[in-house]
């Protein structure tokens, strides 16, 4: 399903939505030169989809551990109290209701994990993590600026 699909359906969901700051931010970090950059890249729809949960999860409702996003990577979710964080990331407007799911504040884009991100994270891929670096290709599987 495309997002227009998904959010604009009857299915309910769970947005973490970055702020407009958080949008301007990611020109920096993603290596482009305005927003217009960040718009017009091809993996626009799979950072959005890592920013879309199914189901309706109120701030009330996570606990620790990890949530599947609609792009089929993890969000590590840390539930302290009032506060969450999604991805190292805080939680500052939870629960904006709206007919088809819960929109939830950020103020940073966050981007799924790179295929050096889990090569680097698992011990099982620590031989082919480290031949990478060796070789120095570990741009090749790291975020494209």
């Amino acid at each position: 399903a495309n997002l227009t699909d998904l959010l604009n359906g009857t299915d309910q969901c769970t947005v973490f939505a970055p702020n407009n700051a958080a949008f301007e931010a990611a020109v920096t970090a993603l290596g482009e030169d305005d927003l217009a950059g960040v718009l017009a890249r091809a993996d626009l729809p799979e950072i959005l989809k890592y920013h879309l949960v199914p189901g309706r999860m109120m701030a009330d409702d996570f606990v620790t551990g990890e949530i599947m996003s609609e792009l089929g990577a993890n969000i590590v979710v840390k539930a302290d109290g009032p506060e969450v964080l999604v991805n190292t990331v805080e939680i500052f407007d939870a629960d904006t209701r709206a007919s088809n799911g819960i929109v939830h504040t950020l103020g940073e884009v966050m981007l799924p994990p790179s295929v050096m991100d889990v090569l680097s994270s698992r011990e099982a891929f620590a031989a082919m993590a480290t031949a990478l670096a060796a070789a120095n290709l570990t741009e090749m599987f790291e975020w494209a600026n």
